[in-house]
């Protein structure tokens, strides 16, 4: 019975647990910060919202917020397709999205959603429109300063390729000093599925990230005007400069800026960002790095004192390191071209900018301050920004400081360290990991990119499973694991056969770059079934042929019968018979004690229970006789733990 599974097919489960997901991962490559409500109702119109994605891919999902509506939103159907010029659309190209399988959505005031992922080409900073039909709303849930022309039209138009329906969303600003907004509806993120990007780098601050006057013509003097769809704010620049780097290092940058935003309460406009973190840095897909760059609006709005502007910054230093994101921090630029800017307020920007430098515990350093210093102002006492890149206002860059400041950033602060995320059982049956056990880590830059593999023949040498491929590997307190399957995102691995238990250091190392030790939790076992889709479990007839729903893999899964002996394959069992040798490709013996083996709730007849392969264990069970038709939950029990109970046999007369 033992040779019904030779030690290739262990690229079976591994891989349908985690491979196909991980060769692609999600990386929010656009996004805006919702910062407020306009008291407009919507309802029965549709919306066009223009967004540049700044890394390419091969699939895409949207996100949709209600975040300060007072009332649900209501969307019937939601579209993306590729902008050909204004609102009209690339013909053929304007795909429907779905959320949870259904073309519509309610958002509940307070709530977003994402759409489920789709197949779509994405090209980075090529525009995309996401247009949404607005069955109901009250208000509108929005990012003010997009300096995007998005638009909108009367009835149903969301499906439609022509332009014809559509005009460009009404201003949102009737300041001359402001001018104007051009503003998002609802829209907050478009992630991309990318096989080679390797983070996301999230831009946290006011209207300066934001990109005030970043358009501004006649070199943002106060008679210049405010022109849309230029793309000339710090992170935008920066996203190009990414995107013009080396094959396998680009990033997707994503833009929370808020015009208007301070670090802690009170608000002025948008939550402040330790009430905002969560939701517009710590869950954007992919998030690997944070530039935090805002106070500035602290002091000269709320007259804080630095004090209260370092204790927020702090919160968020602490909270970006216990998510596993690097956290740069940039130092405050001057306003003493402000006229209203006090010696107070300096004093306090100095001191601010003074801790950044010095004493916070920031993983890199961007100057902005030192950068954009310029001569003293003259009623302020303060230096200003150099007439050069200043806006008419003294407080912000126009479009040359917006570039000088995006130049200025050392792209090596984003060099890539491998970071992980997750340390499991490969199955997720057991929260622990094992001896002798098939692994999963999950986190970022944990191969090269684009690089997406298992093991080969050629990885093998003297019947020793390889400890490293293509430059990586893995440890175990200390001790080199066996590794199978490497992604950007997603290493599996079988652990080295030392016995273990309680905390365990696991580290990853990349190309000589190893991450920081993640601790795991072992035990002496870690049992758990190996399923194909997560859920059914992985299993043959005593043929060799797999069983399953004939829906499964058509024409190569067929279901177990009543009274059958069948073959069921599992990890994490501990020791056998036979000690395993650690790293040698034939591992064979029996277990000590037989498992109970449940299918249907009923105990079946265990014929056989051991290990036939590296980490792989099999047990050949008889299908109990009275055994009704359908997936039954099959689980087994050893030394009093048990596989996960997601895991069904389909049985059928």
């Amino acid at each position: 019975m033992q040779a019904a599974l030779t030690f290739v097919a262990i690229s079976i489960p591994i891989a349908a647990s985690g491979q196909a997901a991980a060769d692609q991962q999600w990386f929010s490559a656009w996004t805006v910060a919702q910062a407020g409500r306009f008291p407009i109702s919507m309802s029965g119109t549709s919306v066009r919202m223009i967004v540049r994605p700044t890394i390419s891919g091969s699939g895409v999902r949207v996100k949709v917020e209600n975040r300060f509506g007072q009332s649900p939103v209501v969307f019937s159907t939601a579209y993306i397709g590729q902008v050909l010029s204004g609102a009209s659309l690339v013909p053929g190209s304007n795909t429907q999205l779905s959320f949870n399988g259904k073309p519509g959505l309610t958002l509940a005031a307070g709530t977003g959603a994402y759409s489920d992922p789709v197949a779509f080409q994405v090209v980075a900073f090529t525009r995309y429109a996401i247009s949404l039909d607005v069955t109901t709303a009250a208000d509108i849930s929005v990012h003010p300063l997009g300096l995007v022309t998005n638009y909108m039209a009367t009835g149903g138009h969301a499906a439609d390729s022509s332009a014809s329906s559509f005009t460009p969303v009404p201003d949102a600003e009737a300041n001359p000093d402001q001018g104007p907004l051009f503003p998002f509806y609802w829209v907050t993120a478009l992630d991309v599925a990318s096989a080679s990007n390797t983070g996301t780098v999230v831009t946290l601050g006011d209207s300066i990230t934001d990109g005030h006057c970043s358009t501004r013509t006649n070199n943002g003097a106060f008679s210049g005007t405010t022109v849309p769809d230029l793309y000339n704010r710090w992170p935008d620049l920066l996203a190009m400069r990414f995107g013009g780097g080396p094959a396998g290092q680009s990033m997707a940058v994503a833009n929370e800026g808020i015009s208007g935003n301070t670090v802690v309460a009170p608000p002025l406009a948008g939550p402040p960002a330790v009430d905002r973190l969560d939701n517009d840095v710590l869950s954007r897909a992919g998030a690997t790095h944070l530039i935090f760059f805002e106070g500035t609006n602290d002091i000269g709005t709320n007259n804080a004192t630095a004090a209260t502007v370092i204790a927020g910054d702090q919160q968020i230093i602490d909270r970006a390191h216990a998510a596993g994101i690097k956290i740069i921090g940039a130092t405050l630029i001057p306003r003493g071209g402000e006229g209203a800017w006090t010696s107070y307020q300096e004093q306090q920007r100095i001191a601010v900018n003074d801790w950044i430098r010095h004493q916070a515990n920031f993983d890199g350093l961007i100057d902005f301050d030192a950068l954009m210093k310029g001569a003293t102002g003259a009623t302020t006492g303060a230096p200003a920004i150099p007439p050069q890149w200043s806006c008419w206002d003294g407080v912000h860059p126009n479009a040359a400081g917006y570039a000088a400041m995006a130049a200025s950033i050392d792209l090596s602060l984003f060099n890539s360290t491998p970071m992980i995320q997750l340390v499991a059982n490969a199955e997720g049956g057991s929260a622990s990991i094992a001896p002798n056990t098939w692994v999963e880590i999950k986190g970022t830059g944990l191969a090269p990119a684009g690089d997406t593999r298992i093991w080969q023949n050629s990885d093998f040498a003297n019947d020793q499973m390889p400890t490293k491929l293509d430059g990586v590997s893995v440890t175990v307190n200390g001790k080199s694991a066996y590794v199978y399957y490497i992604s950007l995102g997603q290493v599996n691995l079988l652990t080295p056969p030392d016995a273990m238990s309680g905390p365990v250091r696991v580290v990853v190392t990349n190309d000589a770059t190893p991450s920081a030790s993640f601790t795991a939790q072992a035990a002496a076992i870690s049992p758990s079934l190996f399923v194909f889709d997560g859920t059914h479990v992985v299993a043959s007839h005593l043929d060799g042929s797999d069983i399953g729903p004939a829906a499964l893999y058509p024409g190569l899964t067929t279901p177990a019968k009543p009274g059958e002996e069948i073959v069921v394959y599992a990890n994490g069992f501990g020791p056998t018979s036979n000690p395993v040798v650690s790293g040698y490709v034939v591992q064979t013996g029996t277990l000590s004690a037989t498992p109970v083996v449940k299918i249907g709730g009923v105990a079946a007849n265990v014929m056989f229970a051991g290990l036939v392969s590296p980490g792989l264990f099999q047990f050949n069970v008889v299908v109990p006789p009275m055994a009704p038709d359908g997936d039954l939950p099959i689980m087994a029990t050893y030394g009093g733990v048990s596989t996960q109970g997601t895991a069904v046999v389909t049985v059928q007369h």
